[in-house]
């Protein structure tokens, strides 16, 4: 997999930018695998900017100390956080909600297609988070 360069330059008002694409964010970016990588090892809490050195420890962190019905990207309540990111991902491509779902499901994935789906939500994750550009309530 060819991976595109981000780059921050003047043109976009020091927003990262696709090379490739020309998305401005990776939050957004339909093609967020293709287009980006992680920024390198160390993976933030998205609501207490505490560092990790591995991806798992900040999930077992989340799910342990952050944990709630409320969702800290709309606000609202849910009975299940994880089917409300994982639906609101799928319908929208809202990669922010890929992140939630991986950080809150506590499933090891029955199925393949949820096993798949949360391998791809976990390499989702290890971009953004290792990015901080993520910051929840």
């Amino acid at each position: 997999m060819v991976v595109a360069v981000a780059v921050n330059n003047n043109d976009n008002d020091g927003e990262l930018l696709c090379e490739e694409h020309g998305y401005c964010d990776p939050i957004h970016c339909p093609l967020i695998l293709e287009c980006w990588e992680p920024d390198g090892e160390a993976f933030i809490c998205p609501i207490c900017n505490k560092i990790f050195d591995n991806i798992y420890y900040l999930k077992y962190h989340y799910i342990h100390a952050h944990r709630s019905n409320m969702c800290p990207i709309c606000g609202k309540y849910f009975k299940n956080i994880s089917d409300h990111a994982v639906g609101k991902w799928l319908k929208g491509k809202n990669n922010e909600y890929a992140v939630l779902y991986w950080l809150t499901t506590r499933r090891s994935g029955r199925s393949r297609n949820t096993r798949e789906l949360l391998n791809i939500a976990c390499d989702i994750a290890r971009i953004i988070l290792s990015m901080n550009i993520l910051k929840w309530k």
